[in-house]
């Protein structure tokens, strides 16, 4: 029995399309207000890629950034993230698989109420992770402890960029 070379090709075209279209994703925006009522449950629908974007208002609650996800306030003097939980961060930071090796953005709020206004924790898994972390243009005051909390120095390259951190109580720092 002869088997054709072109029924194997035809084959195997759509096969390498779906497994190149399965990993790619369109980048989404999630409005919250509009698209949810809390940035929290934003974080949960999102994907990777994807950007969070915040309607000025005061948002009380505490917030897991995913990574990957972009979280960026529409008007930076007017968007305030108040913690719910004061006894824990108001926005945590927590990649902890090589999944993680992503870029992820927290840019324009007032952060405010919490243990910590960010605490970043990343995991090395005794790997250097090139996570690319973008903590831009934020007003982080009326803590308990840090500003921003660092845990792992060697985590690849951080931004921290144009900060007000003036009242962080305890310890007095504005990162640590």
């Amino acid at each position: 029995m002869r088997v054709s070379r072109l029924s194997g090709r035809v084959f195997v075209l759509p096969v390498l399309l779906a497994l190149l279209g399965a990993g790619a994703q369109a980048q989404t925006t999630h409005h919250v207000p509009g698209d949810f009522n809390t940035i929290s449950l934003a974080m949960q629908q999102a994907a990777l890629g994807d950007t969070i974007q915040v309607a000025p208002g005061t948002y009380t609650e505490n917030v897991t950034l995913k990574a990957g996800v972009n979280l960026i306030a529409q008007s930076p003097t007017e968007t305030i993230l108040q913690a719910e939980d004061p006894l824990q961060p108001v926005i945590l930071i927590a990649f902890d698989t090589l999944d993680d090796l992503l870029s992820s953005q927290i840019s324009g709020f007032k952060i405010t109420g919490g243990k910590d206004g960010i605490d970043v924790n990343i995991v090395k898994l005794g790997k250097l992770l090139t996570t690319q972390l973008i903590i831009d243009g934020n007003w982080i005051d009326g803590n308990t402890r840090y500003g921003i909390n660092i845990h792992e120095a060697d985590v690849g390259p951080q931004h921290i960029i144009k900060h007000l951190i003036p009242d962080n109580n305890i310890e007095q720092y504005g990162i640590q």
